[in-house]
C-alpha cells in the first residue's frame, strides 16, 4: 500500500470566503473565464516578459490574435500589446456599484427629469 504525500504549504491554497468586489463585464465572466485565455496569464510583468522573448513574427501573430495593427516598429509595437493588455485588465476589474434605495431614488428622478426634456 503506498503512503499519500503530505502537501508542502507552497502547494495549499486558501479560500477566503469574501464576496467578489468586481462585477462582470462580460458574457464568458459570468460563464467563469478569467481573463486567461485572450493573454495567457494575469500579470502584467509576466506578460512584458512574454512580448519580450517574442520575435518580430510571433509578435505580428500575436499582434493579430489579440487585433491590435501591426506596426513596423517593434518597439511601438510592444508598446501598443501593453497598451492593450491594460486595457484588458482594467476591464475585468469593474467594482460593484452599491447604490442603496436613497440613491436609487434620485437616480430615478435624474433619470425622469432627462426623459422629461424630450418631450
Amino acid at each position: 500500500m503506498s503512503r499519500k504525500k503530505k502537501n508542502s504549504l507552497n502547494e495549499l491554497t486558501q479560500i477566503t470566503g469574501k464576496i467578489s468586489t468586481n462585477q462582470p463585464t462580460t458574457l464568458d465572466q459570468i460563464w467563469g473565464e478569467s481573463g486567461m485565455s485572450k493573454y495567457g496569464n494575469l500579470t502584467e510583468e509576466e506578460y512584458k516578459e512574454k512580448i519580450n522573448e517574442f520575435s518580430r513574427n510571433e509578435l505580428e501573430i500575436h499582434a493579430r490574435q489579440i487585433g491590435v495593427i501591426v506596426s513596423e516598429e517593434t518597439d511601438r509595437l510592444r508598446n501598443e500589446l501593453l497598451k492593450e493588455y491594460r486595457i484588458f485588465k482594467q476591464s475585468l476589474s469593474i467594482p460593484y456599484t452599491s447604490l442603496g434605495k436613497n440613491n436609487k431614488e434620485t437616480v430615478d428622478k435624474l433619470a425622469d427629469a432627462v426623459l422629461k426634456e424630450g418631450r
